[in-house]
């Protein structure tokens, strides 16, 4: 998660190679799905994205089993509630919801759509959910035991699960893979960002990659969002000051 939140591009290769077409931009959104309702918890996600046509929620699955798919569902079932205008009972078609399970640990399949079907066709019976699940392990035997041949852009998934001596060797052919390799290093290698994660600390490293994404953009209105979803997770204005370099009054506003 550190790594693609620090490479827009490693993300954007990750998710053409998986959805197998090309994405014009991403806008990486808040990682806690937040209901209305204040008794009901948040649920945290791995990633959310925004695409111009779709929202994107990418799970990392260190161990893959029958409660971790049935947690994702309720996630992509709560997802689509969610963008659902309020108020009104047909969704919006405009975009589609897509999640990608990264599962690790799990040989029951290596890609599959797993989204609502009907017994008698076994056809996806909605148009606006699909569920992939990439299985790295597989992508990673066939790695070992095709002589190290892939299809191109597979690479991208194949890292996900080497240990360093391999990934080394894969990254001598793919920059792709190398720019993995130097940012999975300075996780490795570095003391302070690997205390990082707590949940509050990779809470906090995700806001301060909003806001870099939102200045990087030079759009106001994207900083005044990332202050606003500072805001419903509670943290406190004089920390929002700090981080967006908004004043007080334009962060009162938002409330």
């Amino acid at each position: 998660m550190y790594i693609f939140l620090n490479d827009e591009q490693l993300l954007k290769d990750l998710l053409e190679t998986i959805l197998e077409r090309k994405i014009k931009s991403i806008n990486i959104l808040n990682p806690n799905l937040v209901t209305d309702k204040i008794n009901n918890r948040i649920q945290k996600l791995d990633l959310l994205i925004k695409t111009n046509n779709e929202y994107i929620n990418v799970e990392l699955n260190s161990k893959f089993d029958k409660l971790t798919f049935t947690r994702n569902l309720f996630y992509a079932f709560k997802l689509c509630t969610s963008k659902a205008e309020k108020g009104r009972k047909v969704f919006d078609h405009n975009k589609k919801i897509v999640q990608i399970n990264l599962n690790f640990n799990y040989r029951g399949y290596k890609k599959d759509e797993l989204g609502l079907y009907s017994k008698q066709k076994k056809l996806i019976v909605t148009d606006i959910l699909t569920i992939l699940n990439i299985n790295v392990d597989l992508y990673i035997e066939d790695y070992y035991n095709n002589g190290r041949k892939f299809n191109s852009g597979d690479e991208v998934i194949i890292m996900l699960g080497l240990d360093k001596e391999e990934l080394y060797k894969l990254a001598k052919r793919s920059d792709k893979v190398m720019k993995y390799k130097e940012l999975a290093d300075k996780v490795n290698n570095d003391d302070e960002v690997i205390s990082w994660f707590t949940a509050e600390e990779e809470r906090k490293m995700y806001q301060d990659a909003l806001v870099r994404q939102s200045k990087k953009e030079g759009k106001q209105a994207g900083i005044l969002s990332v202050a606003k979803n500072m805001l419903a997770e509670g943290m406190s204005i004089d920390l929002i000051v700090k981080l967006t370099k908004l004043s007080k009054k334009q962060i009162n506003r938002l409330l």
